[in-house]
């Protein structure tokens, strides 16, 4: 819906750099959509029983909701864990 109203804008507006930059936008799509194909198809060939996210710090609550919606999308068994941190990462100086 928000795509739509963008190109209305730029169909509108006469505003041909805005309106090829929106073309792009499926061909970007698809790059960043294809490294997780990837990650399907490779726990298909292994028959992959559980996903596992890692993460430190702020990424730890990013490893968190990625599990969460795993269990709730997909209803995959998943797990989060924050990652192993040394002293000096607990007591910065």
């Amino acid at each position: 819906m928000i795509l739509c109203g963008q190109t209305m804008a730029g169909v509108v507006g006469s505003d041909e750099d805005y309106l090829e930059q929106l073309g792009q936008l499926p061909a970007l799509g698809r790059d960043l959509i294809q490294p997780a194909h990837e990650v399907g198809r490779a726990s298909r060939k292994r028959r992959t029983s559980q996903v596992r996210f890692r993460g430190q710090r702020p990424a730890a609550r990013l490893a968190r909701e990625a599990q969460l919606k795993v269990k709730e999308m997909v209803r995959a068994p998943s797990d989060s864990y924050r990652s192993l941190t040394s002293a000096t990462d607990r007591n910065p100086t």
